[in-house]
């Protein structure tokens, strides 16, 4: 993390909004993509886990 921390030493605020926009935006799209990969598949839990609400 120090690296990092680092890296970022002189950074003004309006930059530094912008690459958080650009950061955040980038992870927002990956997140999406791996989003669209998952698939339901374990019933059990889920009946476990309604089973828990429900009791």
């Amino acid at each position: 993390m120090d690296k990092y921390i680092e890296a970022l030493k002189g950074i003004s605020y309006s930059d530094w909004m912008k690459l958080q926009m650009c950061m955040n935006e980038e992870f927002s799209r990956q997140i999406g993509e791996v989003k669209k990969q998952i698939r339901f598949n374990d019933v059990e839990n889920v009946k476990r886990t309604i089973r828990h609400y429900i009791n």
